[in-house]
């Protein structure tokens, strides 16, 4: 997930100019589902941890929307490990749709 995380960004701001600001904003997308989709594998994981514990088409979903801050308030985390992960996926979230939003901002403000 650092990997993630780390490498797959750095492409937008390490060279100054990205090549192709459709690249980076697809290669930022993919970084995003990579981590949400390993979330999702840790909730399935923590199944004690969240309230009802998700399973296999729970996880992905309860992945999604917490990425996205909607919420799904039919599961909760109910021990502080999953307040933990809910809260670091939050951020890790919230920095790809700010790497996201740069990336497509830069690549509309260079054409």
């Amino acid at each position: 997930m650092a990997d993630a995380v780390i490498a797959h960004t750095s492409f937008t701001f390490v060279p100054g100019e990205p090549k192709s600001a459709i690249r980076s904003v697809l290669f930022a997308v993919w970084a995003f589902w990579n981590v949400s989709f390993a979330f999702a594998v840790l909730y399935a994981l923590a199944g004690p941890a969240l309230k009802p514990p998700p399973g296999y088409p729970k996880a992905p979903y309860f992945s999604i929307v917490t990425v996205a801050t909607l919420g799904d308030s039919t599961t909760v985390p109910d021990a502080w490990p999953a307040y933990l992960l809910v809260s670091a996926q939050l951020v890790i979230g919230l920095y790809f749709i700010a790497v996201i939003f740069a990336a497509a901002i830069v690549g509309g403000i260079k054409r």
